[in-house]
This record gives C-alpha cells, structure tokens and sequence, in this order.
C-alpha cells in the first residue's frame, strides 16, 4: 500500500512538473510576464537535498552521461536554492568521473604582487584543459589551498583586472560598473576562461559587470534598460529621443550614427525623425552592447564555457548567475555571531565579549576587511552568506599574547585569538591584522 501511493505521489509530481513546464514556456511568450516564482515546486527542494546527501562516489559514477539533461529542461520549477543544488551535484559527478585526475590537479604557481600576470601566462603554456579545480600556490606562503587560497586569488584577480595596463575593461563613472573595451588580443578568451574558473572552483571573481553580461551568455535580448544600468548618461539621452515631441526631436539634429559608425546604411545621411526614433535607439543599444564588442564577447565566451565545463550554469536567470560570479553582497553581520562556534574558550569568556564588542563597532569597510581576513575574500559565494558561514574562534596558545597578532584559516573560516590582557589591546591587534595580513602562512 506503501509502495502504491509512493508511485501515485511521483505520477502526481511528473504531471505537475509538465504542466508548470508549459504554462512556464506560455508565459516566455508574453509580452507581460508573470513572476519565475509563480512556476517553482517546493518539493523539488527536499528531492534534490537529499540526492545531494545520500549519493556516494561509486553512486555518481553509474548516472548515465545525459543525466542532469532533464534538470536543465526542468529549470523553471527551481527556486534558486535548488537550482544551486543541481549545480551542486553536477560539480559532484564531474569530479568523480574526473576521480583518476585528482592527483593532477592543476597548481597555479602565482606571485601574490603579479597574480594576473602569472595566471595570464599559466594559461597561456596549459592549454587550458582543466578537467579538475585549479589550486593557487602564492609564491614565498605556506598556504595550502583547501578553498581559502583560491578564493583570495580570484578576489585579488578581480582588483588586477580593473586596473591593469592592457586595457580589457573599462569602468563606467557614472556606474561604476565594467564592461569590454574594442581592443583586441587574447585577454577577453583568458578573462572568460577564470570567470568560468571561479564557478568551478566555487570562487568569487568580482568584476562589477552588468547584468546585461549575464544576459548575453544566456543567449537572452539586450534592451535599452541594460544600457541604464551600465550607461545611466548616455540612456538617459537615448530616452529623451524617445520622450520628447516631434520639434525637440528635429532639434537634436541626429543621424543614425554611433561613434562614426553607420547604424543603417547611408546612416550619416539618414536623420532621426518621430517616425523612426525607436528604431534608431534599439540600433543604437544593439551596436552599444552587442555589436561593438561583438568579437570581445565571443572570445569571453569561448572561454567561459572551457572554463565551466559543465552546463548547470545554464539554469539560472541572469540575476542568479552574476550572484553566482560575483557573490554576495547581502551583509547580515549579526549573523555571524550568531552561527559562531568555539574552541577553548566560552561564549561568556571576558576576550569573546570583548571581540564582538569590537567588531560591532568595527565600521562597515572594517567588517568587510575582517570577513576578507577570516575567508579570502569580502563577497561570500552563493549558499556561503554569512547567515550559512560557521565561523570558529580559536585558542591560540602563545607565552605572552599580548605580544601576538590574531591568525586566519581562510579554509575553514577559523579565527585564532590570543587571550589578550585587555579590550584595547585586542582591539589594536585585530585592526592590525586585517588591515596589513595578506600572506597566507604564519607571520
């Protein structure tokens, strides 16, 4: 009897599944569309969580090769946690068909002051065939990368890439967000290749791109409220065309051109009238963001999918992926105290009171050096927010510990605290440590 309405309950949830399925592909059809929301089954939550918690290695190893096909199809009934699940348990079988690789994986070799340069250059000698996680090795450190190291590395290449002199991005004032130059060589392939990377490696590579970005590699339509979000300036131009009267158009004197470049042919001779405006501004954004950067975005492209050999990423909206990449920035401090746990020592010790008085004082720039010190890096993956992050809070055992710095375990998101003598000494060696520490080992 059991058995019977365990299968009526699955014929149950297949036939819900289809019909979400194709109210979900109407509702892509709509000019109006309702919420994605509208279309997640929560039972798929607790399906996949607890696939992700009985599967074994030898489990993994026998799911045929199109397996996860039918969850990408399904995507529409996932919420975002369970969409992170698949992407989860997908990680998990490309491991361990990769299992006979896990002795070579990959160590790149870096200079913590030139990590771009010799990740750029690493690249550019592997081949970049890497089946498996890449593993950071800082230069002169005794850090052994077990998930810290890595995260600081892409957080460190996050920062190079914004600044470096072969400009491959460029930062918009008015935004402060990055997109393509129209310069050339094999930077915009080796910078898809490490945004593919830190997906794999469950890293944060924070280049403040657009969502447009995350768009274009979901294949979907840019508009001109993608340009808003990069261009806030230059949209607003391109809306006054669309808003104004007949004789304020004629007034703006406009062609359609872009930066010297036809939009239509004959465009320098064609003027911007009431009658064909939008169609001059979608030209317009089309040229700003797809076909001027058009070779630049393939070769980002091509580098993402050889960086991210799997298709899971597929599943998500353009909003969930670029969290994905980017991290998140939802900082619930309080939440870090409240999952802490510790060894050698008792939430009611003098030194503990003291350390959270500390940090609840800290500024917001000092709580986000502070979490880049105890993780590597100051935006958390997606599923490691701070209100899923267990941080521990150690005993570090030293003759004088006034005389001590506190120590990070990036990997495991671990503060070792000496038990200094008073607040104000803690307080002065924690700033300190945050603020000058940028070396994994001991120092």
């Amino acid at each position: 009897m059991v058995a019977e309405e365990h299968y009526a309950a699955e014929k149950q949830f297949e036939g819900t599944v289809k019909v979400m399925e194709r109210l979900y592909e109407v509702n892509c059809n709509r000019r109006i569309k309702i919420a994605a929301s509208n279309f997640h089954i929560n039972r798929a939550n607790y399906m996949l969580r607890n696939m992700l918690n009985t599967l074994v290695y030898c489990d993994y190893l026998n799911l045929p090769e199109d397996y996860f096909d039918t969850f990408h199809r399904q995507s529409c009934i996932f919420n975002t946690e369970a969409k992170c699940i698949v992407y989860q348990l997908e990680l998990n079988y490309s491991f361990a068909i990769h299992g006979l690789l896990a002795f070579c994986v990959p160590t790149i070799h870096v200079r913590r002051e030139r990590a771009l340069e010799d990740a750029f250059r690493h690249l550019r000698q592997s081949g970049h065939d890497f089946p498996m996680p890449l593993k950071v090795k800082f230069q002169a450190e005794d850090g052994v990368d077990e998930g810290g190291v890595s995260l600081e590395f892409f957080s460190l290449l996050g920062r190079e890439l914004l600044t470096m002199e072969s400009k491959t991005l460029e930062v918009y004032e008015d935004s402060g967000l990055a997109w393509f130059t129209t310069s050339g060589g094999d930077e915009f392939y080796l910078l898809g290749l490490l945004c593919g990377k830190a997906l794999y490696n469950q890293c944060v590579l924070n280049l403040c791109f657009p969502l447009v970005l995350f768009k274009k590699l979901l294949g979907l339509t840019t508009t001109l409220d993608d340009l808003k979000e990069l261009s806030p300036t230059e949209a607003r131009g391109l809306q006054d065309v669309l808003a104004e009267d007949e004789e304020s158009v004629e007034v703006m004197d406009l062609v359609f051109m872009y930066k010297g470049q036809e939009l239509i042919p004959n465009g320098e001779e064609v003027p911007v009238t009431m009658v064909n405006r939008k169609k001059y501004v979608d030209l317009y954004v089309d040229m700003k963001l797809n076909k001027s950067v058009q070779i630049q975005f393939a070769a980002f492209e091509s580098g993402f999918y050889k960086g991210f050999p799997i298709q899971a990423w597929r599943m998500f909206l353009p909003e969930e992926l670029m969290t994905l990449l980017q991290g998140d920035d939802n900082y619930e401090w309080d939440k870090l105290r409240e999952n802490a746990n510790y060894q050698g020592y008792r939430p009611t010790d003098d030194i503990i009171q003291n350390f959270w008085r500390v940090f609840t004082e800290f500024s917001e720039e000092e709580k986000k050096k502070f979490l880049t010190f105890l993780t590597g890096t100051d935006r958390l993956p997606r599923g490691r927010s701070l209100s899923k992050l267990q941080m521990q809070i150690t005993f570090l055992d030293c003759t004088d510990p006034d005389e001590y710095y506190p120590k990070a375990q990036t990997c495991s998101a671990t503060l070792c605290l000496p038990n200094y003598s008073s607040i104000d000494t803690l307080q002065e060696k924690l700033l300190h440590a945050i603020t000058h520490c940028d070396v994994f080992g001991d120092f």
